[in-house]
């Protein structure tokens, strides 16, 4: 990301935090003085990790704050934050617009963002600077095949697939970004499908035990790096920009000042690919979500 997309960023969401000051300030009446900052997670390791890791720097700012960890679904969470009980979401970009809004979303950073950005002012909510790192959906052969099979994209399988066998949730056929968006963007056409999880340790086991040649995984995976994996390049790009966007209320927004929003730039610019997969490495390594997170920004030189 460049540093003029940055500036423009910065220039977007200090626009809106003048808006979000009129209205607060129209609408002010008898609210609490500085309730806290609701944070809330997905029911997922690196949601909940993520959630902790904004805790842990807000509150290391002095900001009152309370994290609602591993609430459910996208849906769950949405409701939610439309209900005024949740504040800050760590959200993916691609997928918010997808499934939140229903809006296809690009491979173009710039363009979900502002679209993302649109969506979500009507309801009452900010989305601040994106970050470096993509948890994206991936597809992934064992290092060893893909050699063997002279495979580095997915643009290579479409002549081979019909004799692999492939792996993943059980939604997957029925999904654009999957099984769906394989055969339509690339022409590949498994042999074999065998459901497993959503890029879990059943995938991961079944790659590395040869029971799939290709399986789903997720890019932050540390599965994927420390098993020996490889993902394949999406060179038609299946899968949209999903970068890692605090989503964050006016009204939290207005009551905070710029030193909140300040404060999640400068965690959207630490989290780079490697930074993320370090942060899921520690959980995956048996590290609460709340020690991982006060340990990954004790090393990106943050205050927890």
């Amino acid at each position: 990301m460049s540093g003029v997309e940055r500036r423009q960023w910065r220039t977007t969401i200090g626009g809106l935090l003048v808006v979000c000051a009129l209205i607060a300030t129209a609408c002010s009446g008898a609210a609490d003085e500085n309730p806290p900052i609701v944070i809330g997670s997905f029911d997922f390791p690196e949601s909940e990790a993520l959630g902790e890791v904004f805790r842990l720097a807000l509150e290391a700012e002095g900001f009152p704050v309370v994290h609602r960890a591993r609430i459910g679904d996208r849906a769950e969470v949405n409701a939610l934050m439309r209900a005024g009980e949740v504040d800050l979401v760590p959200e993916y970009l691609g997928s918010a617009l997808e499934v939140t809004f229903g809006v296809e979303p690009s491979n173009d950073i710039a363009e979900s963002f502002r679209l993302l950005s649109n969506a979500w002012l009507e309801d009452g909510f900010i989305v601040l600077l994106p970050s470096p790192a993509q948890s994206q959906n991936g597809f992934a052969m064992t290092e060893a095949n893909a050699g063997m099979l002279d495979v580095a994209l997915l643009s290579d399988l479409a002549a081979i697939a019909g004799d692999l066998t492939f792996g993943g949730p059980p939604e997957c056929p029925q999904r654009p970004r999957c099984l769906v968006g394989l055969a339509e963007t690339y022409g590949i056409e498994f042999r074999s499908v065998v459901t497993l999880d959503a890029g879990g340790p059943a995938t991961i086991q079944a790659l590395q035990d040869g029971t799939i040649d290709v399986g789903l995984v997720f890019t932050t995976d540390p599965a994927v790096e420390d098993g020996d994996l490889m993902l394949l390049g999406d060179d038609l790009g299946l899968q949209p920009n999903e970068s890692i966007v605090p989503v964050l209320s006016l009204d939290a927004a207005n009551r905070s000042g710029d030193e909140l929003a300040a404060l999640l730039d400068e965690i959207s610019t630490a989290l780079e690919q490697r930074a993320v997969v370090a942060l899921n490495r520690a959980v995956a390594s048996g590290r609460s979500p709340g020690d991982a997170a006060e340990e990954w920004l004790l090393v990106n030189g943050f205050d927890s």
